[in-house]
């Protein structure tokens, strides 16, 4: 009898790193980030809108598109 361990099921991976975002005014004064802060490495983000997810991703033409 094993006490606190069910078999066949794996402990959750932990979650990435939490990193910091450099921001910075623009030229009119409004908070602005680049491209490749924002998404990091894996060139996407999750962006939540009013509870609705939404993905902001790199495309392979160097181009940025935000999908629902």
């Amino acid at each position: 009898m094993t006490h606190g361990h069910q078999h066949g099921t794996t402990a959750a991976p932990a979650p990435p790193a939490a990193r910091r975002i450099a921001l910075h005014r623009d030229a009119g004064g409004v908070w602005a980030v680049t491209s490749e802060e924002l998404l990091g490495a894996e060139g996407r983000l999750t962006i939540l809108h009013e509870g609705e997810p939404y993905q902001l991703r790199l495309t392979r033409q160097n181009k940025l598109i935000l999908t629902k």
